[in-house]
């Protein structure tokens, strides 16, 4: 169990193993960055390469016990959704601490104003896979 917030992110570049080639060679060829017109949630979505399951492990060792500690979770191509972000899960307390919120842990938002993916239609995907 970790008790810190961890947030993992993923730069979409010219070098990301998870665009399609074309793409990476468009990147690079606009002198690494993301070309305008592609700057969308149809156009980023168009230029994943698919994947069947990508396995992220966590590791490291209890400051009180000393005790190793692992964390995993597998994450197939429906799971990434465009245009939207975890909730901030850390609240300062009264006394200047802070803590999580482990209420907030699952909890998404969009970006911006209309910028994700249908939410609802992602959800049905993932709890069709879950029942199959």
């Amino acid at each position: 169990f970790f008790e810190l917030d961890w947030v993992v992110s993923h730069v979409l570049d010219e070098t990301s193993p998870l665009l399609r080639q074309e793409m990476q060679k468009k990147i690079k060829n606009n002198g690494g960055v993301w070309p305008r017109e592609l700057y969308n949630k149809k156009g980023i979505r168009e230029s994943l390469q698919e994947f069947n399951k990508m396995i992220l492990s966590l590791g490291g060792t209890s400051q009180e016990s000393g005790a190793s500690m692992t964390g995993r979770k597998i994450y197939h191509f429906d799971d990434i959704l465009i245009g939207w972000t975890f909730k901030e899960t850390l609240e300062k307390r009264k006394d200047g601490g802070v803590r999580v919120n482990f209420s907030s842990l699952h909890c998404v938002h969009e970006c911006f104003d209309h910028s994700g993916e249908d939410f609802e239609a992602y959800e049905e995907k993932r709890h069709k896979r879950k029942t199959d």
